[in-house]
């Protein structure tokens, strides 16, 4: 924000060109006439909702003991009715992180075998 009425004073008051801008600050041409053109500062309300998702992990932990393979999709849409305005990857970020405390370990192991491993060959016979 400070940056924008720094911009906007230096073009406007001291009649400092764009190109001039440009080369002072290291902003792209297009991001100075944006703040050049704009009436109003900049708002960073964006931040807020990346973070809502921190009000919901009560509601994460609430299901996934019931169904501990629920997918970050549905998960999504189970919490939006709530008030939930996050994307996909803030939820699949968290899943991934959390997931394993409620997902029961494995009791075996699976065994892969490679084609050929457990054949046993014989020679042909000559005659």
């Amino acid at each position: 924000m400070e940056r924008w009425a720094k911009l906007r004073r230096e073009h406007f008051v001291r009649g400092v060109p764009i190109k001039e801008l440009v080369r002072r600050t290291g902003l792209a041409r297009n991001t100075v006439r944006t703040a050049l053109r704009s009436e109003r500062r900049p708002h960073s309300g964006c931040r807020s909702a990346r973070r809502s998702w921190i009000r919901f992990k009560d509601e994460i932990h609430r299901l996934l003991p019931d169904d501990p393979k629920l997918t970050g999709v549905r998960l999504r849409e189970l919490i939006e009715p709530l008030g939930f305005v996050g994307g996909k990857s803030i939820v699949d970020d968290y899943l991934r992180e959390i997931r394993p405390v409620f997902a029961m370990p494995r009791t075996h192991q699976r065994t892969v075998y490679r084609p050929g491993e457990i054949c046993q060959c014989e020679p042909p016979r000559v005659s």
